[in-house]
């Protein structure tokens, strides 16, 4: 199987070049001309990173149905892969496992397959991010690239400093987020797609938590301790702040991460009797797809979770 990322990597890197050297740009032959080419390369670095299909997921309901010809799916097999039939594919199927496809016939309308699963259970970390419903563009940012950290649910709702009008928009419609959470499972080479859950308060998405489960956020100003001092043997904390005894292995990490203006003291005060403890990723304010990506990444580097 070709890994896209690398080709999206190494097109993204010779079309720079190319741009760089050009004798428009070399001359110097003004701003406009510049922009010209600088708008050229972020087309084709776009153009590359649609291509970061490293794994093609199916509903279990597509099983056994050809693929339109027109479908993204169909269109990356043939015109990027440049798989033709017989050829076989790195193939799954959403939250039940992952295979092979092989192509039977390509006709100008569809594409037709099989698909055997391999057999590998799927293992999903026990990790899940709480974090504010940020401004759409973050938004898709945070659901794909946590999905491909690879987290087992979003519990995301308006904190006490979000824009409220962030809940309104058709990204939380009609379940339109999925497409972001397949984008990331795809790049990840994987078909387990995250659970999200979506509240309008803080106070809710806390009531809604996993009854047994460590508990960090992450906070710039009250933080106990760096992040990367947590360990998975800690004790378990309960809804209500309590701890119950040391008892491995425990069943899941739930990392907090404000939004864009950070949390409230109310909601300091809040996360610490719903048993969390606070820390830090360093002295550095960051953009709340930064942070969470940052603290997944050194919580999944510290503990064996999957």
């Amino acid at each position: 199987m070709l890994s896209l990322h690398g080709v999206a990597q190494t097109t993204e890197s010779t079309a720079l070049s190319a741009i760089w050297k050009s004798p428009s740009v070399s001359a110097t032959h003004g701003y406009r001309d510049i922009m010209l080419h600088i708008n050229t390369l972020l087309s084709i670095m776009q153009m590359c990173r649609s291509q970061n299909m490293n794994i093609v997921l199916f509903s279990q309901e597509e099983i056994g149905s050809p693929l339109k010809i027109d479908d993204k799916r169909a269109k990356h097999i043939i015109e990027i892969l440049k798989f033709k039939e017989d050829d076989i594919f790195f193939a799954g199927v959403i939250n039940k496992g992952t295979g092979k496809a092989k192509i039977d016939k390509i006709n100008k309308n569809f594409l037709y397959f099989t698909f055997e699963y391999d057999g590998k259970p799927i293992e999903k970390n026990r990790i899940s991010l709480l974090t504010a419903i940020t401004r759409p563009i973050e938004a898709k940012k945070i659901l794909k690239n946590c999905t491909t950290i690879g987290v087992s649910a979003f519990y995301l709702s308006i904190f006490d400093k979000s824009e409220k009008s962030y809940f309104e928009s058709s990204l939380w419609k009609n379940s339109n987020y999925k497409e972001y959470l397949i984008e990331g499972s795809c790049q990840a080479c994987a078909c387990d797609i995250p659970d999200v859950f979506l509240f309008s308060s803080l106070d809710e998405s806390l009531k809604n938590l996993p009854e047994n489960s460590i508990r960090a956020a992450l906070d710039n100003y009250e933080a106990e301790k760096s992040l990367a001092a947590l360990e998975y043997t800690e004790k378990i904390a309960s809804a209500d702040g309590s701890c119950c005894k040391k008892s491995p292995p425990l069943p899941e990490i739930i990392l907090a991460v404000a939004g864009e203006r950070g949390f409230s003291n109310r909601e300091r005060v809040l996360l610490k009797n719903h048993g969390f403890k606070l820390y830090s990723l360093g002295k550095r304010v960051l953009k709340t797809e930064t942070a969470a990506i940052a603290g997944l990444a050194v919580i999944l580097s510290n503990n064996k979770l999957s």
